[in-house]
């Protein structure tokens, strides 16, 4: 009888010794927490900076589609849609007039040799991470500026 009485305490022990207690599971879902938010943060991070390189290449190659057009027609360039139309700018768009990369317009206004390029729907905080960006590197643009979410940049050209 005591012989069946340890073999039947011995195998309730290891019952009780199988699966995770309350605090593994705990410490696991923490971890697992934890390691999600850093992988959601460099995401993040990275798709932003992707995102302003992907304007910086897209407000530079409408810069040249301006100089180029006013070199070959010997008029102050048109809007982004008549530049894309005219072959004088590629940009990744499915409506043909020139999506940023947060699926905000691009638009280009010019008096004789002023040039003042647009780019909506931009995130806020990006947005001025690149006019502080812009106005530190002397150069092509000229008094760059953010307001509720359009990046505005300034050029002028001169023909020669």
């Amino acid at each position: 009888m005591k012989h069946l009485t340890l073999i039947k305490n011995n195998l309730l022990r290891k019952k009780r010794e199988r699966g995770l207690t309350l605090v593994e599971v705990g410490l696991a879902v923490l971890i697992s927490a934890i390691i999600i938010i850093g992988v959601m943060y460099m995401y993040n991070s990275t798709s932003n900076n992707t995102n302003l390189l992907q304007l910086t290449n897209d407000l530079t190659n409408i810069r040249s589609a301006v100089i180029s057009y006013h070199q070959a027609t010997g008029k102050k360039a048109p809007d982004i849609k008549n530049l894309i139309t005219n072959g004088f700018l590629t940009l990744k768009s499915s409506d043909g007039k020139g999506a940023n990369p947060w699926h905000g317009n691009y638009t280009v206004t010019g008096f004789e040799a002023n040039y003042r390029i647009s780019a909506s729907s931009i995130p806020s905080a990006l947005c001025k991470r690149a006019v502080l960006e812009w106005a530190s590197s002397p150069g092509t643009y000229k008094k760059p500026s953010c307001s509720g979410g359009t990046l505005t940049v300034n050029f002028v050209y001169t023909a020669q």
